[in-house]
């Protein structure tokens, strides 16, 4: 543990009061129950830590911590670390630009908007712009006379809230890892341009790419055992 730990000490940890890997020994000791609730706990990555160390370390050193006390909760707790870094979700859009092109609907007559907060207003407007309806579940309903290329694309998380009316009305595209480490390594290498491979003069480059595809295809497949995988 205390290797590992050791590295809290070299990453400023010093400037929130605590005292690297010692100070955290010293705070199990002192506080051995919030600890062990913290450690007992059926989602300690998303728990904060006991004492000044749930505000006084950033994300990266608390994952440190919890690959030390539970190492059963590290995947997940990578992958909400990942998730806060980069944003959740698969996006779309390079596949739309792609269809765009292939149609001709290039240029203004496709439009981008990431839904957040505030943001439903302006949808809505954007609906109504390219559909002349003013609210999404009716103005699919009453589209009778709309523009042969108009198209409306909804992403979405899995939701039970989602209008059934849209759904059935819907085609539905789900996006999935491919099964098996064949059909893995083949989406994988389906993204990498040959240009990107051929123009690397080391003679390395190609095996690593092909370790690299083999070792993502490897982790793929053991994410539907969940934590034994």
């Amino acid at each position: 543990m205390f290797p590992l730990l050791s590295i809290l000490i070299r990453v400023s940890i010093s400037k929130h009061n605590i005292e690297g890997v010692w100070g955290l020994a010293v705070s199990i000791e002192r506080s051995e129950n919030s600890w062990k609730n913290w450690f007992d706990s059926d989602t300690p990555e998303v728990t904060p830590l006991p004492g000044a160390y749930s505000s006084g370390l950033t994300d990266l050193q608390q994952l440190l911590v919890l690959r030390c006390f539970r190492v059963d909760r590290i995947y997940r707790a990578i992958t909400n670390y990942i998730t806060k870094l980069m944003g959740p979700g698969d996006d779309p859009a390079g596949e739309l630009h792609k269809l765009e092109g292939r149609i001709g609907a290039g240029g203004s007559r496709l439009r981008f908007l990431a839904m957040g907060q505030g943001q439903e207003k302006l949808a809505l407007q954007m609906l109504e712009t390219a559909s002349q309806k003013d609210n999404l579940d009716k103005a699919l309903e009453k589209m009778t006379h709309q523009h042969p290329d108009f198209r409306l694309w909804l992403t979405t998380a899995p939701t039970p809230d989602f209008p059934i009316s849209i759904l059935q009305r819907s085609l539905k595209v789900v996006t999935e890892p491919p099964n098996g480490l064949e059909l893995n390594m083949c989406n994988t290498y389906h993204k990498i341009p040959p240009s990107a491979l051929e123009d690397c003069f080391y003679t390395a480059f190609k095996p690593l790419v092909h370790v690299h595809a083999f070792f993502h295809a490897v982790v793929q497949e053991t994410r539907k055992y969940g934590t034994i995988g």
